[in-house]
């Protein structure tokens, strides 16, 4: 990595403070349960490390009983790294060496080794492993097809009508995320329904409130009218659908509020009353899912990674001499990015912690717990640096520790930004925080001012561009290139120092064009969608196409793609040869006539490799097919052609990884992969394209926030922060991890989804969340900024809904009346916080110059040599330089030479060349292979070779006939009788020679004796028979 992108371990203030800082110093020695608060970049990891070392070099704990748990397996790696680090500078390399045993790992991973360590207790197969996360969506999958085959069999109107309610694909979505996110919250799968009037009882309210209506004497003659007939229809003891809408019986005037009041209950009641049917409805179909994945789950002896946690749980919570043995064993408990857990994670370090201290004195037993004795805990984390709620992170759980913990320490010395960045980041988020917030101070790190703004805001005009011709956002990523070139430019930053950060990388592939059409190269790890990539999308097409050569949309996808690459022309001429057929007929027998050469040649070209890959599909694996398809018709040589063709071929690369994932579950259907894909990508889940350049690579990286998060960069520029990310809320089913749910209902006569319940309730707690960790998100990306901080975003002043940005609510935080007249940069400050405004508004291209009328002739053409003019000849053309002279081809590779092959090269090159290098067999003058069965030639010497270098050189014996044998049999089993007696017609021959008389005359001599020398630069070894 350049200097000034690395990994928030690397920088000053983690291993660069020698001696801690006051704060961190107090969070080292703190005992009992701690709880520290840490600002970004604060050095929270050192105080990690030093807590971890202390205990063990210090107190004398052992390595295995202290346990540090983080949130992602790279923070385990990185942590681990630094403790072995710490360990070797105070001289125990003892220790430094055992920690690879040491319990540092996520919370998944440590729950993984306790259960392979009591598989038995916890109820599992001892060989269970772990799904990855496309295994589990495959399983997920095919178990909610198989729950909702059951759930609609007896054509039930009411299921039925629940699945034209909400679609099948819309009912897989919902519900699975109501099953992950109890799940997560270690909740049983119960949708409970939040107390409500009943039927009965807001029928009686309407009663109550129409009699008063009807005792009054200045109650208008037709309101008295509506209400007498609503109490009539409620007489009748109607269905609940029938009163879903009473608004004919509305009634007007305030001496009527209270009747109208009434009669909007009593429709919320009725509804209430439908929900709670398909309440359960929706219960059963849970259930039912839930109970196929566990059984496909079981079938595969197989966990998934909330299963880990679940199962540890239980264990814990059931089992209590392990859990015992445990607690024993663990007298130090580290949890790292405490902000990040949620209930299940929190309750499974509660069932490890002790109620007692984590040492005794010395000289003396651990005495028996007190009851009120405090547990030796360590938390850190940062309440505003929580993003992963949609991973089913609940921040809430930090907060009710925090509260219970009573005194919380905090970091606050920022080792990371310059102060003038720290400012404008306590300006903008020190009020909506709350008293909680500590703004972060800068720990003087930076001695020198900074070079320019250190803070600036680019806002694009959206206003401006409407009619231009010009999106909002390619002129915001416009500005942003521009002003990323002149920072490169001028010598401010490297490349590889800048980072674009999005909270969604929807739209980062045209950030990117930007940057690229003003020569700065980029690193992508973010875009649009995986599926919907198109080499994705080709190769998916041309998978279908092996299953079905009839399917006409995978033909006419391969044929227009890089695979093939027709012409229109051709796609024409194919549709005419098969009419009313599908398109692949067309190709069967005959090409289409009227091809032009190149269409023919590609066509022929298609079939010959098309149809070898049919040959083959049934014997290779599905990842193998994927990369034989590629290969076959050069896609990858297409691709990777391109300017970005190494993300192209990663996310091939990555399609293959997933058709080996489908395969280890199964097995080779093609059918059943592409079915997968299309239903993972149709229930709108997620998944991020293949990253393919280093990450080190010297060129302006664009991320999404959360894969920044514990990096930092020298300039960050916080991009699309005018994009306002809600999009139609299509979740009709929602729950929340305290276990609120809620959904809408839809009204049989009008169609009208109306929410039931606690619906509208839920819904305003998740959006307040969302909006929450929104702001978080920024903060974290903000904090990322080393030297220099851009905030850009597209803003339109006179939109209502723009005020709700981000960049809105930057410009709101900071009142920024510059905004309107705004030409160029213009500076603001703020309580002491300072940064530079840049506004962009759309400009005109300046006209054309006409073109000059000289030297055009009368027939409107250009005058290229106009008489007079010597010097309007055009400069000679640079000398090229020469080609390069084309390398000669290197010698075959042969890395073993025996002196068989030797004696066969010197007998005839070419067939030595067939046969050692080519793997060519002799073929005898009929055509057919030499060679038929038996031992060849160079076995049967082999064979000799074998049995003569166990004897007796001195006084040689030949073999017995079953010695002989055996010896034979064991290098070749399947030697035939005649071979093994030709083997000893041999070596009898061998004993009774000359050779053999001379050899036992011969004092010392040895066999198989090594030798290796060298020769001419080539280093040649092997064995003398005889020395």
């Amino acid at each position: 990595m350049p200097e000034l992108v690395r990994q928030v371990v690397d920088v000053p203030g983690e291993t660069g403070v020698t001696q801690p800082n006051p704060e961190q110093l107090a969070a080292i020695e703190a005992p009992g349960v701690v709880f520290l608060s840490a600002g970004a970049g604060t050095g929270k990891t050192t105080v990690l490390v030093e807590r971890f070392v202390r205990a063990v070099c210090d107190r004398g704990l052992s390595l295995d009983s202290v346990l540090a748990i983080t949130y992602t397996e790279r923070a385990a790696g990185e942590l681990r790294a630094r403790i072995r680090e710490r360990l070797g500078e105070l001289g125990r390399e003892d220790l430094a060496r055992e920690l690879d045993s040491a319990w540092i790992s996520t919370i998944h991973g440590f729950c993984l080794r306790l259960l392979k360590a009591h598989p038995f207790a916890a109820g599992l197969d001892p060989r269970f492993r772990v799904l990855d996360e496309s295994q589990g969506r495959i399983l997920r999958g095919e178990a909610f097809q198989a729950a909702l085959a059951e759930f609609c069999a007896g054509d039930d109107p009411a299921r039925l009508g629940l699945l034209t309610t909400y679609g099948k694909a819309g009912l897989r979505r919902m519900l699975t995320r109501v099953y992950e996110t109890l799940r997560s919250a270690g909740r049983p799968l119960e949708l409970v329904l939040g107390e409500r009037a009943g039927l009965a009882e807001a029928t009686g309210a309407l009663r109550e409130a129409a009699g008063c209506v009807g005792r009054d004497p200045a109650a208008p003659e037709r309101q008295v009218e509506r209400v007498a007939r609503l109490l009539a229809l409620v007489d009748e003891r109607p269905e609940p659908e029938q009163l879903l809408d009473l608004s004919d019986f509305a009634a007007r005037g305030e001496r009527l509020a209270s009747y109208n009041e009434a009669r909007r209950a009593l429709e919320q009641a009725a509804l209430n009353e439908v929900a709670a049917r398909d309440r359960d409805l929706l219960q059963e179909l849970l259930q039912r899912f839930a109970e196929h994945y566990r059984a496909a789950k079981e079938a595969e002896s197989a966990l998934d990674f909330e299963d880990l946690q679940l199962q540890a749980r239980d264990l814990l919570r059931t089992n209590e001499t392990i859990r015992d043995r445990e607690r024993w064993r663990f007298r130090s408990i580290l949890v790292d990015e405490f902000q990040d857990t949620n209930r299940l994670q929190c309750e499974l370090v509660d069932l490890l912690s002790r109620p007692w201290p984590a040492i005794a004195p010395a000289g003396q037993r651990l005495a028996p717990p007190p009851p009120d004795a405090p547990a030796e805990l360590f938390f850190v984390g940062d309440e505003f640096q929580s993003i992963y709620g949609f991973r089913h992170a609940d921040v809430e759980v930090f907060r009710e520790r925090r509260a219970q913990t009573g005194g919380v320490l905090a970091l606050t010395h920022n080792y990371r930004s310059r102060p003038e960045v720290l400012d404008v980041i306590n300006h903008l988020f020190s009020s909506d925080f709350g008293d909680q917030f500590q703004p972060l101070e800068a720990a003087g790190r930076f001695s020198d001012p900074a070079f320019g703004p250190a803070v600036e805001l680019l806002v694009t005009d959206k206003k401006s561009y409407d009619g231009s011709g010009v999106h909002w956002r390619r002129a915001e990523a416009r500005h942003i290139a521009c002003r990323v070139h002149e920072l490169v430019d001028s010598g401010e930053a490297e490349l590889g120092e800048v980072v674009l950060l999005f909270a969604a990388g929807t739209d980062a592939e045209l950030y990117e064009e930007e940057l690229r059409a003003r020569g700065l190269p980029t690193f992508r790890a973010t875009g649009r969608g995986y599926f919907g990539q198109q080499q994705v999308v080709d190769l998916l097409a041309y998978l279908r196409l092996l299953q079905n050569r009839y399917d006409d949309e995978a033909l006419v996808t391969v044929l227009a793609s890089p695979f093939v690459g027709v012409s229109n022309d051709a796609f024409v001429l194919l549709r005419r040869a098969a009419p009313k057929r599908p398109l692949f007929t067309g190709l069967e027998r005959e090409l289409p006539e009227g091809l032009s050469p190149r269409d023919e040649r590609l066509f022929q070209a298609f079939r010959q490799r098309y149809d070898r890959l049919v040959a083959g599909a049934a014997t290779v694996s599905l990842e193998r097919l994927c990369e034989q398809i590629v290969t076959e018709h050069d896609y990858d040589l297409a691709v990777l052609a391109q300017w970005d063709g190494r993300r192209r071929y990663a996310n091939l690369r990555k399609l293959a990884r997933l058709a080996r994932s489908y395969e280890e579950l199964r097995g080779t259907d093609i059918e059943g992969f592409v079915r997968f894909v299309r239903e993972h990508d149709s229930a709108g889940a997620k998944e991020l394209e293949a990253l393919a350049e280093e990450e080190g690579a010297d060129a302006v990286r664009l991320l999404t926030i959360h894969s920044a998060k514990g990096l930092e960069f020298k300039v960050v520029v916080v991009a699309d922060a005018g994009r306002d990310r809600r999009g139609p809320d299509s979740d009709e089913i929602l729950c929340l991890p305290d276990g609120r749910f809620g959904f809408r209902v839809a009204d049989p006569a009008t169609g009208k989804r109306r929410g039931a319940f606690d619906y509208q309730a839920v819904k305003d707690a998740e959006r307040q969340a969302e909006e929450e960790e929104r702001r978080r998100l920024y903060y974290v990306a903000m904090t990322r900024a080393i030297d220099r901080l851009v905030v850009s975003g597209a803003y339109d002043r006179e939109r209502k809904a723009d005020e709700t940005t981000p960049i809105g609510w930057v410009l709101g935080r900071l009142e920024a009346d510059e905004l309107e007249d705004a030409a160029g940069p213009v500076p603001v400050e703020r309580d002491g916080a300072t940064l530079v405004l840049r506004v962009d508004r759309f400009r005109a291209e300046p006209e054309p110059e006409p073109v000059a009328t000289d030297g055009v002739d009368g027939y409107g053409q250009l005058s290229l040599f106009a008489a007079g003019e010597p010097d309007s000849l055009p400069l000679p053309a640079p000398r090229l330089p020469p080609f390069p002279p084309v390398p000669h081809p290197p010698a075959n590779p042969v890395r073993r030479l025996s002196y068989s092959a030797l004696a066969l090269f010197e007998r005839c090159s070419y067939r030595f060349y067939s046969e050692r290098i080519a793997g060519l067999h002799p073929v005898a003058a009929n055509g057919v292979a030499a060679r038929k069965g038996g031992l060849a030639a160079t076995e049967i010497g082999d064979a000799v070779h074998g049995i003569l270098e166990h004897l007796n050189l001195r006084a040689p014996q030949a073999p017995e006939a079953m010695e002989l044998e055996h010896a034979v049999r064991a290098r070749y089993p399947a030697a035939s009788d005649d071979e093994i007696a030709r083997i000893g017609g041999f070596v009898a021959g061998y004993l009774e020679s000359d050779l053999a008389r001379r050899v036992a005359a011969l004092p010392g001599a040895v066999s198989e004796r090594p030798f290796t020398f060298e020769h001419d630069g080539v280093l040649l070894h092997g064995r003398i028979d005889v020395f």
